[in-house]
């Protein structure tokens, strides 16, 4: 295997942490997730806290975090997923692993969380189907959605990463289809 180098000048991203279920989804309605067919676990974490320790870099990670839903708080969240009032989260939450998960993220200094989404969608039957969490397409361009129902999934987000007592400053926002509109 050959030696990679890569210039510390760079800020490396990654895009959609945080799925549970790797697998493709566009198909039937969801999101790419991150298209790796198996579900994620706490070693996915260790590898990109090991890519941060050996570049010595923080790490911006673009987290997805309505599958850390625990106990499916997230089922009062507008428009949150193709599921509508049928979400159950909570009943394929691996709860032991979902707390390695955290603790990687938790004591990891190489592992910055940038805010992207909960379901990286927004299921409103009213409108064209958009692949964000935030904006939806209307006569060829995007809308922001309502106020809010943008604080109640800003407002989520924060409420899951204290459940699990994350305690990370969160300082980077990154749009699903890192579209922004304001």
């Amino acid at each position: 295997m050959e030696n990679v180098i890569i210039p510390k000048s760079l800020q490396i991203t990654m895009d959609d942490v945080g799925w549970f279920n790797g697998s493709d989804d566009r198909k039937r309605g969801g999101s790419a997730r991150t298209a790796m067919p198996r579900r994620h676990c706490a070693e996915d974490y260790a590898a990109i806290n090991e890519l941060g320790k050996r570049l010595n870099m923080r790490i911006n990670c673009a987290f997805v975090l309505g599958e850390w839903d625990p106990d499916d708080r997230l089922k009062g969240i507008k428009w949150l997923s193709k599921y509508g009032d049928a979400w159950n989260n909570s009943a394929y939450l691996g709860r032991e692993e979902m707390g390695a998960v955290a603790e990687v993220v938790r004591s990891s200094p190489y592992i910055d969380i940038a805010v992207h989404g909960l379901m990286h969608n927004y299921y409103n039957p009213n409108i064209p189907y958009c692949n964000s969490d935030y904006f939806y397409p209307e006569n060829g361009r995007l809308r922001v959605i309502p106020e809010n129902e943008l604080r109640a999934r800003f407002d989520a987000f924060f409420d899951i990463l204290d459940y699990y007592k994350i305690g990370k400053e969160v300082n980077s926002f990154i749009p699903p289809t890192f579209n922004y509109v304001w």
